[in-house]
């Protein structure tokens, strides 16, 4: 029978991040909500110290008053390197990092905001499980979400039909095409070759494996937005990705930065894929719209906001 951890002193310090008075927070009440079971009192107890040390880097950020927020989430029991090892994969490590290349690339002129979402095309988020296949999910909805603006049909399908086919943490970009296909995506890797080739400096990229952007490419994102919902890598084994609730996150984005509580557990290497779905600017910042694969809980509603200087540190 497994013992019955719980955490007081920090309760007060953690209620306004976890939605319940303060005399009521511990441990206990986190795993209920998450429907948390830990295979002994060993694991229990690793899995409280991790929780216990998120409380203090939450209240720590919180208090700068900074433009993003964190808070606890499902992965609040997990150390760093252990999210990382669970949701996350190394994305083409012989050639996976910040700068995939060099290019010049052209000024694409877009209305001050934008967000595909209202269009209806962008698929529900998704969820994964701890299964290290985002970058697959951010493309597969990429193809969906051309498949529709293209030819007006939306295509439902259920995530575990895709993870039943690529698997966790492998699998090929050509495999997520060829899926697509099957499920009624015309000529998946030709829409892809022709949403590249109509971007300006992104022509190159249109046989290019994924992921063919990241955050350092702000020109090539912005262009390819204009066409649709577009996938892009990023380093996300760092605390802000971790426990983001809300907000933009804000310039450096890298280990540097005093955002972090944990620096990066493999610095500069891109690990993970999304789907930018939009742009805007609050407050001066300008930032992209981001659809994650982590559920509903994780995020604005599945969802980050990230300045566009993120990249560029």
């Amino acid at each position: 029978m497994l013992s019955i951890l719980v955490v007081a002193a920090p309760a007060q310090q953690i209620a306004q991040h976890f939605g319940q008075s303060a005399g009521t927070i511990d441990f206990s009440a986190w795993k209920k909500k998450y429907q948390k079971v830990y295979a002994s009192a060993t694991e229990e107890q690793a899995a409280l110290e991790a929780f216990t040390a998120h409380v203090g880097a939450i209240n720590t950020h919180n208090a700068r008053q900074q433009s993003y927020r964190l808070a606890l989430n499902q992965f609040s029991d997990l150390s760093l390197a252990e999210f990382a090892k669970s949701y996350l994969a190394p994305l083409h490590p012989q050639r996976a990092k910040r700068r995939l290349a060099v290019r010049e690339d052209k000024a694409v002129k877009l209305p001050p905001s934008g967000d595909w979402r209202t269009s209806g095309v962008v698929p529900p988020v998704r969820d994964t499980g701890k299964c290290a296949a985002g970058w697959a999910f951010a493309l597969f909805d990429e193809l969906l979400s051309g498949h529709e603006l293209r030819t007006g049909e939306r295509l439902n399908v259920p995530d575990a039909e895709l993870l039943a086919r690529i698997g966790c943490g492998g699998g090929r970009p050509e495999d997520v095409t060829a899926f697509a296909e099957e499920k009624g995506v015309a000529n998946a890797r030709d829409a892809r070759r022709l949403l590249f080739a109509k971007v300006p400096g992104t022509a190159s990229l249109a046989t290019a494996d994924f992921p063919a952007l990241n955050f350092s490419d702000v020109q090539g994102i912005q262009a390819a937005l204009a066409k649709g919902p577009v996938s892009i890598a990023i380093e996300a084994d760092q605390s802000v990705f971790q426990l983001y609730t809300g907000g933009i996150i804000t310039q450096a984005c890298g280990p540097s930065d005093e955002m972090f509580s944990e620096p990066p557990v493999d610095n500069e290497v891109l690990d993970h894929g999304v789907l930018v779905v939009g742009y805007g600017t609050d407050s001066g910042q300008d930032y992209w719209i981001v659809k994650n694969s982590w559920g509903t809980y994780w995020g604005e509603n599945g969802y980050f906001r990230i300045n566009k200087a993120c990249g560029h540190a």
